[in-house]
């Protein structure tokens, strides 16, 4: 009966190493693989938002001026001819 208990703590024991190994590796990938590539892609959105705020000003005003002269009819919008365009302010 104690021999039964021995087994049993036995394959426990390796049972414990062999996850212990698996936790081991998986660390590992995360740490030398992963976090590395997170780093970048945080630069990468950092980056495209810079840009964004950066351009988003004068972005609207170009869609503001480009919608102004723009005129709705029947829901479609359609360009004013040159002429209105002249007239107009820019």
């Amino acid at each position: 009966m104690f021999s039964d208990n021995t087994d049993d703590l036995k394959t426990i024991k390796k049972t414990l190493i062999d996850i212990d190994d698996r936790l081991y590796r998986i660390e590992t990938i995360l740490y030398q693989h992963i976090h590395p590539k997170c780093d970048k892609m945080e630069k990468h959105i950092n980056f495209v938002d810079n840009v964004y705020v950066t351009i988003k000003k004068p972005l609207q005003f170009i869609c503001n001026l480009t919608n102004k002269h723009t005129l709705t009819n029947g829901g479609q919008q359609q360009a004013l001819p040159f002429k209105e365009i002249e007239k107009s302010t820019l």
